[in-house]
Parts: C-alpha cells; sequence; structure tokens
C-alpha cells in the first residue's frame, strides 16, 4: 500500500510566501503614489501660491528641472538603469546648482550611483548622534537645522534652530569625512526633495574634493591675519567654524550687504578685494540751510502725524468721507513727512574694507551699503555662533563691534562734511568765475609749468 504525503502543511506555507510576496508589492506601489502625491500637490501649490511671492519664489527655482518623467527615471536603483538613463540623470546634475563647482568627471561618476528622495514637511532627515550613512543634496525646499543645547533655566536640554538650508547646499558630509556621529539633527521646514550619496560611493567620489575644500577654509581660519580672533579656538571650535561657514565671490559693483539684502544673520570676513562703505543721506532742502532727515525723529514724527490725523479725522465726523478716503489721507500725511517735497538722497563714500577686514557683527549699517569695488572673496560665519560664549572670549567680538561703530563716521557728520565740501566747491567755482570775467578783456598769459606740479598730478595734466 503506498502511502500518499499529506501536503497540507507544505501549501500553507506556499500560500503564506505568495501573500508575503504581494504584501511587499501593494506596499512599494502605495509607498510609489504617495510619493508621486506630494510632488504633484508641490506642483499644484506652485499654481495656486501665484500672489504669494515668498511661496512662488521658494518652489520655481529648481522645481523646474525636476519633471515627472525626470522622477520616474531618478526612482530606479542605480544598478537597474540603462546607460541612456544614465545620460540623462547626468544632463540633471549639470543644472543643479551645488554640483556645478565639481568637476564634470565627478557629476558624471554621481549619475551613475546617486539617489532621489522625497520627504514631507515635518520630516527628520539626520539625527543628532546617530551614525552618518550618508550625504545629502538639497535640490527643492527648505529645511531647518536644530542643536541640542543645555537650558540653563529649565535646567534641561533643547533643540535649537541654528541654521536653515534652501535649495542647492549639501550637508551631511562632516560625519562622513572624520568617521564621526551626525552633529545636528536636519528636519524638513517644507516638502523637500534631495539626492542621496552613500558612504561607499561617497568615498570614491567626492572625499578627495570635499576633503580639498575643508582645509582651504581652515587654511583661512589659521591665516596671520585673523589669528587674533581665531587663536583660542580648539580644534571642536575649529571643525564646527568650518561646518557653518560659507565662501562667497562678489563681482565688481555687486552689492554685498545693506538694509534689504545680504546675510545679515553672517559676520563677513574680507580674504581678497576690496568694499566700499557708501552712506545714504537723505536731505531735505526745503529751507535755505538744508537740513538731514533724521532717521528716529522721522519715525516719531510719523506715528504723531497718524494720530493728530486720527484726531481730527473723528473730531470732523463728516458723513461723506467713507474709510477709504481716510486711509488714503492719512497715507498722504505719512508719505508727505517721511518724503518732504524738496528731498533728495546723496551718496558718499564713508570708508573701505580691505583684505583681512571683518563687517556685519551689528554695527550701525542705517542707510549704508558694502559695495565690492572689484571681484571680492568673503568667509561668512553665524553671528549667533560667534556670540557664545565659547567663542566670544574676552568679548573680543564686542569689542570689535564697538571699535567699528567709532571708527565709521556717524551719518550727521558725514552730512556735514558733505556741505563742507559742497560749500567748498561752490566757492571755489564762483571764484574761478569771478576771474575769468574779469580778465575776459586780457589775453590769459598762464602756461602749463605755472600749476603746481600736485594740481598737475591729480587732474591728469
Amino acid at each position: 500500500m503506498i502511502e500518499v504525503e499529506d501536503e497540507s502543511p507544505r501549501s500553507e506555507e506556499l500560500q503564506e510566501d505568495i501573500k508575503w510576496v504581494y504584501r511587499e508589492r501593494f506596499r512599494k506601489l502605495v509607498n510609489r503614489v504617495v510619493m508621486f502625491n506630494i510632488w504633484q500637490r508641490g506642483t499644484a501649490q506652485d499654481l495656486s501660491a501665484a500672489r504669494n511671492l515668498d511661496v512662488k519664489i521658494r518652489l520655481s527655482g529648481p522645481r523646474s528641472f525636476i519633471i515627472q518623467k525626470d522622477c520616474d527615471i531618478l526612482q530606479i536603483p542605480p544598478q537597474k538603469r540603462t546607460t541612456e538613463q544614465n545620460g540623462l540623470i547626468f544632463r540633471i546634475l549639470n543644472r543643479t546648482i551645488c554640483l556645478r563647482r565639481f568637476p564634470k568627471d565627478i557629476r558624471e561618476g554621481l549619475s551613475h550611483v546617486i539617489y532621489y528622495n522625497c520627504y514631507g514637511k515635518g520630516r527628520t532627515v539626520v539625527k543628532e548622534g546617530h551614525d552618518a550613512t550618508g550625504l545629502y543634496i538639497l535640490i527643492n525646499g527648505e529645511i531647518t537645522v536644530f542643536k541640542r543645547l543645555w537650558d540653563n533655566e529649565n535646567l534641561t536640554f533643547r533643540n535649537q534652530a541654528v541654521q536653515a538650508l534652501t535649495s542647492g547646499e549639501l550637508f551631511g558630509e562632516v560625519g562622513l569625512l572624520f568617521d564621526m556621529q551626525r552633529l545636528v539633527t536636519c528636519e524638513t521646514a517644507t516638502t523637500c526633495e534631495l539626492f542621496f550619496v552613500t558612504k561607499q560611493d561617497f568615498e570614491v567620489h567626492l572625499r578627495t574634493i570635499l576633503q580639498e575644500q575643508w582645509n582651504q577654509k581652515k587654511e583661512i581660519l589659521d591665516r596671520p591675519i585673523f589669528h587674533e580672533y581665531f587663536q583660542h579656538f580648539s580644534d571642536k571650535q575649529i571643525r564646527e567654524a568650518c561646518v557653518l561657514s560659507k565662501l562667497h565671490k562678489y563681482n565688481r559693483d555687486e552689492i554685498v550687504f545693506n538694509e534689504d539684502s545680504g546675510l545679515k544673520s553672517f559676520v563677513y570676513f574680507v580674504l581678497s578685494g576690496q568694499c566700499s562703505i557708501i552712506q545714504c543721506l537723505k536731505v531735505d532742502q526745503s529751507k535755505k540751510r538744508p537740513r538731514l532727515i533724521p532717521l528716529e525723529a522721522g519715525e516719531r514724527r510719523r506715528s504723531e502725524n497718524i494720530l493728530d490725523k486720527l484726531k481730527e479725522l473723528q473730531l470732523k465726523k463728516q458723513s461723506t468721507i467713507d474709510d477709504d478716503n481716510r486711509s488714503e489721507e492719512m497715507k498722504d500725511s505719512v508719505s508727505d513727512t517721511l518724503n518732504p517735497p524738496n528731498s533728495h538722497s546723496y551718496f558718499v563714500v564713508v570708508g573701505t574694507y580691505k583684505t583681512g577686514a571683518i563687517f556685519g557683527l551689528g554695527e550701525e549699517m542705517n542707510h549704508r551699503t558694502v559695495v565690492a569695488r572689484r571681484l571680492t572673496e568673503c568667509l561668512l560665519l553665524p553671528r549667533y555662533w560667534l556670540m557664545q560664549k565659547e567663542q566670544n572670549i574676552g568679548n573680543v567680538w564686542s569689542r570689535t563691534k564697538i571699535y567699528l561703530n567709532l571708527t565709521l563716521p556717524s551719518r550727521e557728520a558725514t552730512f556735514e562734511e558733505f556741505l563742507r565740501k559742497r560749500r567748498w566747491k561752490r566757492f571755489k567755482k564762483d571764484r574761478m568765475i569771478e576771474y575769468l570775467d574779469r580778465k575776459s578783456d586780457h589775453q590769459i598769459t598762464a602756461r602749463l609749468q605755472d600749476v603746481p606740479i600736485l594740481c598737475r598730478m591729480e587732474n591728469g595734466l
């Protein structure tokens, strides 16, 4: 008699395996749909946020070259991509801002190994204290960097926002360069799209060039012109300074810093080139003697004018004046106070920043603009970090700030010097016209040799 083996347990195991395969396929499909749903919502946000200029600017840059067709190819694992697909990814990397400074062969090598990830708002990309697994390149969105610091008031640790990353920046290289744990936590502030390079691929393609850039920043901090500021820094502080610092180049006549542009939360160290400090003087010429329009007094007069105008409008109680007319009348009074009819703006050079100079420590910069006179390179360090107790030994940065305020002339002193030079030019011009009119009937016998040599050198004669 032939015994038949019961195959029911094996069939059940087979069914469980099949179910597990289907579940994995379904999970991957759902993840893929969710990811593209996030991407599509971001595109819809571009269309619906036409009135929100900030959102429109933030989402219109790098997103323009990441289309749905590119996302389909970027989602393919690097091992399964074809040569044609790698060529398309190479063209995408060529349009990525932060990768343009890398040589062509490095971008070509990255196109074969790079990954693409999309994170929603509030996701943690990098966690402080975790092992470094790779390098991230932010191609779209904003990321907030948090540092775990001790709170003396609550006697506990808390995460404090120390930096914001925007499109075109890379992060996560410190843990890979020094084989250490993550120093900060990076959390997405908006929907973000990132490129990811694994630790193994980083060692092959990016370690050499990033190590050179790191050594360049460290060499800058060790320069003799900055030795006074960084001589007490430990190795940990030097490493943290290299992480937080930025290198910027400014072309000739490019605005480096003013009230409306520039990185106000950073301190500028001039590495090469030269910058001019230009003071804007708003002068009221309605009276016989020109008068400088004060900043604080102007704001105080504006608020007083608004209150007086409100009282007048309440006393009038005219039913024919609606709210729109009242607001327009108030706006006219405010504009007349800030900009008198005969007001003019004059621009005066009050100083120069040369190699080794620093600015941006919080000194008085009212109506002042820093402009590059030629190609200028600056190292930027966060002001909040320099002002911390560990980096501000002996209040070196606070004393430097006081020195800058004492060295640069105030608006009032600049205005008095401006009036003095203008009176001298007017006096010189009147005397020349008077002399030429008196000598018009006689032949002028003055020769070039009669002009003092200093005057000839100054006028190029």
